[in-house]
């Protein structure tokens, strides 16, 4: 009832018919017909708000009646009021004919010879995975073999198990996969989702590793997609050491200006407890063994064996 007494105000202050017509209105009674029925008796209320009130100043020049007339009846405002039904029109051969062709469009009918093929409904895709199939040598491998599950269809498309194979062409298949993952029918679904979707009309070996990895890598999806794990534990606080050098930590701080012996990082190990610090200059490639008997001639011939270790 609200939006219905606001477009009431609006169009008596700010319409454009109203202002042409505001000198007939004035003095006259103006019947105003609503499918709104509650809205016939916003005159004859007793307790109105402060809101009500403006309104009922702002219409106060007016001598105005409000009776209800059901939408089905008005079919007149009705009609212009509601959405327009998408109904299909009936279009002749010759303008369906143009309209595919207009969007590139390749019409299939789902038979047994060619079951598979209404997942391809662009003439050209379907064009480029036939011609690539002709030059695939290992498919070529496997029909002369007669390999059971593959067969060739009446216009030269090569099937398994129904299934359109897609021979080994990235741009293909990155193409495939492109309109499986981010048109608007498929919304970014996940990598089972969208390997189930995949497998119903195509096939290539390898298929559900490189639809993980094309979801991995969407960017949107990193952005948006809610995580589905357990949450994390609360954080926890390392235990207090009872005395120095008995608990300690360690990091390297690595791309730094390499010095004349070659040294280009720096070990940073600290005692937890007084938070002192030794700083040793190593070299990025050192390994293991380099590592470890850097630290016994620098940490443990002074302070021992610590008992814990956090890196």
């Amino acid at each position: 009832m609200r939006l219905t007494i606001l477009l009431m105000i609006w169009s008596l202050q700010h319409g454009f018919a109203l202002k042409i017509w505001r000198c007939y209105l004035y003095g006259e009674k103006v019947q105003i017909f609503t499918d709104h029925k509650s809205l016939k008796y916003v005159f004859t209320q007793s307790d109105l708000n402060l809101r009500q009130r403006r309104w009922m100043e702002k219409m106060a020049d007016y001598d105005l009646e409000i009776t209800y007339h059901p939408g089905k009846a008005n079919h007149v405002a009705d009609a212009l009021s509601r959405r327009r039904s998408d109904v299909a029109s009936i279009k002749d051969m010759q303008e369906l004919t143009s309209t595919l062709a207009t969007l590139s469009l390749c019409a299939v009918t789902v038979e047994e010879d060619n079951a598979g093929l209404e997942a391809i409904d662009r003439a050209d895709l379907l064009w480029r995975v036939r011609e690539a199939q002709k030059t695939d040598v290992e498919l070529q491998k496997v029909l002369e073999a007669g390999v059971i599950g593959y067969r060739v269809t009446d216009n030269g498309t090569v099937l398994y198990r129904n299934r359109v194979c897609v021979p080994v062409d990235k741009g293909l298949r990155d193409e495939i996969l492109l309109h499986a993952h981010q048109s608007r029918f498929s919304i970014h679904p996940g990598s089972n989702k969208m390997y189930q979707d995949l497998k119903r009309y195509y096939h290539w070996s390898g298929m559900k590793k490189e639809v993980a990895n094309y979801v991995a890598q969407c960017s949107i999806c990193q952005m948006v997609k809610a995580e589905r794990g357990l949450p994390s534990g609360l954080l926890q606080s390392l235990p207090l050491p009872e005395w120095k050098w008995d608990m300690i930590t360690m990091d390297f701080v690595t791309g730094l200006p390499r010095t004349t012996g070659g040294k280009d990082a720096i070990w940073v190990i600290v005692d937890r407890l007084t938070k002192s610090a030794h700083f040793l200059a190593i070299k990025k490639t050192d390994g293991v063994n380099v590592l470890a008997e850097k630290y016994l001639q620098e940490i443990v011939k002074l302070h021992g064996i610590p008992s814990e270790y956090c890196i």
